[in-house]
């Protein structure tokens, strides 16, 4: 737990003290709860996205930041237990909006690649009219 402050000179734009709890408002609390909220299920499934980001990528410095921003986010849930931010509610969007890139950038490879090989077959069964 706390892997955030292990990575945290990593990151650029996150605080370096726990932002209290008194400094949000009301309506920021309730946004970044609901954002917490709508990322879970991306991160739940993050443990299905590393390996094969790894395998399409070979990019192990990408593959390392997934991993990072998974424990930031993951800390930042276990931290909101005991009413403290880690993030902002706009780094917390951002850190969001990185799963989702991963996540496109995958599923965009992947339905590549079905396209090309489905291409291939196509032409292959067409040579062997």
């Amino acid at each position: 737990m706390y892997f955030f402050f292990l990575i945290r000179n990593v990151c650029v734009g996150f605080p370096q003290e726990l932002t209290p709890a008194e400094r949000m408002s009301n309506d920021e609390k309730v946004k970044f709860y609901e954002l917490i909220k709508s990322s879970k299920p991306l991160y739940e499934r993050l443990h299905e996205l590393i390996p094969i980001f790894l395998c399409i990528t070979q990019n192990k410095a990408a593959t390392e930041r997934l991993i990072i921003l998974k424990h930031m986010f993951h800390d930042q849930v276990e931290f909101l237990k005991l009413n403290k931010y880690i993030m902002t509610l706009e780094q917390l969007y951002r850190l969001k909006q990185q799963f989702i890139g991963y996540f496109a950038y995958v599923r965009n490879v992947v339905e590549k690649r079905q396209r090309q090989e489905k291409e291939l077959s196509d032409q292959f069964s067409l040579l062997n009219i």
